[in-house]
């Protein structure tokens, strides 16, 4: 992940070897808010800082296969800090599910369908309007977690190499 400045970041904090460096070609900046942060349960008001970070697309994707976020803090002590995860922009949004395993679900669901739509025509309980997302919801996810149509890079999480591979 790399740090980013928002609209709100008003201070930076500079490695001391790169102060003589002109900003394109730092890479050890990091933009932060100083602020004034609130406690949730005391109300109290403290002093603070919020910098803000990209993950790139393969910390992404293992981001959203449940991949867990480290903090590395240098330093004897640890601060106090809150992660949390901010709302992603339009942009930023990735398709978690492929064309295909959409594709390859939709068959499933019109098979499941159609076996419940013929047991509603010889005399047993009619078709609920409700039943339908459920139903295709359970044939997506049985498609997607059964792995057989998901595309090689996407059977891991991040980038790096599969088992095997260097």
């Amino acid at each position: 992940m790399k740090p980013v400045k928002t609209k709100d970041a008003n201070t930076r904090l500079i490695l001391p070897e790169e102060e003589h460096l002109p900003d394109e070609k730092r890479r050890g900046d990091l933009p932060i808010e100083r602020l004034f942060l609130i406690d949730e349960e005391t109300g109290d008001q403290r002093p603070g800082f919020e910098s803000t970070w990209q993950p790139d697309k393969g910390e992404r994707r293992a981001l959203a296969n449940g991949a867990q976020i480290k903090i590395r803090l240098w330093g004897a002590n640890h601060p106090p800090i809150r992660p949390s995860v901010g709302e992603p922009d339009a942009e930023s949004m990735e398709a978690l599910v492929t064309v295909e395993e959409t594709a390859v679900a939709a068959s499933k669901f019109f098979s499941v369908l159609s076996e419940r739509m013929a047991k509603a025509e010889s005399g047993g309980e009619p078709i609920e309007a409700e039943e339908i997302p459920p139903m295709f919801q359970a044939c997506l996810k049985d498609v997607v977690e059964s792995g057989r149509h998901r595309p090689a890079a996407m059977r891991r999480n991040g980038d790096g190499p599969e088992e095997g591979e260097e």
